[in-house]
């Protein structure tokens, strides 16, 4: 009866929202043209498909609200992107939601590196401008807002978007704060969309007419759950990775010689010139959860023939500062073993990355380990997955052999659901 009524609702929502007039975007504009051109990879056939599809949304009368669910590495933000130029070749504004500040800037950094963006402002490096192919040198400028920039930083910000300066924001919650007047936001993406309260989407959505909305989420739900969460959604999957992409290796240390291996393999990657994660639940030692903390992980390596290793450390607790110059130095291999709690699941990318072991395992649940699992095996380079575990129950054995023996998100999702139920 609950299921019943949850459905009527979402499908009363879905036609209040029919009801509502969006503007069209029936020509596909200049500026996604050239961007798609200047892109040095071709798109997946899933890809395709998927552009496919927010292509007709947009081209309709009614505000697009769809749901873009795809594996880990699957290329949802370069759809974000692409079709961002569509609304931006049309004169409107478009602002991409992600749910923390190391995710917005990644989004930021990825969207400067694949489309050459240079800075628009000699002193500011959060707003570039992307230079398009042409005689026209028609450009796409994108901001950064985020909570951690200054008063002064995010004044200049608000009034480059109020003056229709910026085309393209990427930021976090600091775009529900009354400040932020864009002058025509038409398209509004949201990342990993599951973090947000439905009362923060709506605080943005407050700033506009109803804008077409697309949702991304990179944790996979089986079709038929997603119908039954998300029933006034479209939705749209991709379950194809780029061909470049190797699967990766995921092996369970049961024992101890089984986790010297993995810190031999760990060190014969680093030598290659390769980097390498450490995961752990827990920041300090507890005497209630029996997991391994980064405290612990700190006191080991001192004392173990890997403390030649250049690493450095990130959790939560650090401040956003600390956070980003840690994730910039790795990105810039300044050091290549970086210990860390699970703030790295989502957004981070580091190609250059190809081992990680995921300390006290079955601590996590399946999804968060595909998220983690997923920060490795980033570029054509094979990559490996090592479970370490000190705890096991019977349930906790069953998870991990499927999670060992699953690569695939969607396949993971499925065994999952019919495994724990579909909860509440």
């Amino acid at each position: 009866m609950n299921i019943f009524f949850l459905q009527l609702v979402l499908a009363i929502n879905k036609y209040q929202l029919s009801q509502h007039k969006g503007k069209k975007f029936i020509e596909l504009g200049d500026y996604a043209v050239k961007m798609y051109k200047s892109l040095n990879f071709s798109l997946t056939n899933a890809q395709i498909k998927v552009m496919r599809e927010i292509r007709k949304d947009l081209a309709m009368d009614k505000p697009m609200n769809r749901l873009v669910q795809g594996d880990v590495g699957c290329g949802k933000t370069v759809i974000a992107m692409l079709t961002s130029a569509i609304i931006v070749g049309n004169g409107a504004q478009v602002a991409i939601m992600a749910p923390t500040e190391i995710l917005a800037e990644q989004h930021y950094l990825n969207v400067i590196k694949n489309f050459k963006g240079e800075p628009f402002l000699d002193y500011d490096k959060t707003i570039s401008k992307i230079l398009l192919p042409g005689l026209l040198n028609k450009q796409i400028v994108v901001g950064l807002l985020i909570g951690s920039q200054t008063p002064n930083h995010k004044k200049l910000v608000y009034k480059l978007i109020e003056n229709r300066e910026i085309d393209l924001i990427i930021g976090t919650h600091t775009l529900f704060q009354e400040n932020f007047k864009p002058y025509n936001l038409s398209y509004v993406v949201v990342d990993e969309q599951h973090r947000f309260g439905v009362n923060q989407r709506d605080e943005l959505l407050k700033k506009t007419n109803i804008p077409h909305i697309l949702s991304m989420s990179a944790t996979p739900i089986p079709r038929s759950l997603a119908l039954t969460i998300y029933g006034d959604l479209d939705i749209s999957s991709i379950k194809q990775v780029p061909s470049i992409r190797k699967p990766i290796d995921t092996m369970w240390c049961r024992n101890e010689d089984d986790k010297l291996d993995a810190y031999k393999k760990v060190l014969d990657e680093i030598r290659k010139g390769n980097q390498a994660f450490i995961v752990c639940p827990l920041i300090h030692k507890s005497e209630k959860i029996n997991a391994v903390s980064i405290e612990e992980i700190k006191d080991e390596i001192k004392n173990s023939y890997i403390s030649e290793i250049k690493y450095d450390f990130l959790h939560g607790e650090m401040d956003i500062n600390e956070k980003s110059q840690v994730m910039e130095n790795f990105k810039n291999k300044k050091f290549d073993l970086l210990i860390a709690t699970p703030v790295i699941e989502v957004g981070v990318d580091i190609p250059n990355a190809t081992c990680i072991i995921i300390e006290s395992s079955d601590r996590f649940g399946m999804a968060q380990l595909h998220q983690i699992r997923g920060r490795v095996g980033r570029s054509d380079k094979k990559s490996y997955c090592y479970l370490f575990t000190r705890n096991l129950s019977e349930e906790s054995v069953e998870r991990l052999d499927l999670f060992r023996e699953t690569k695939d998100g969607f396949d993971l999702a499925e065994d999952d659901l019919k495994l724990r139920g579909p909860g509440d």
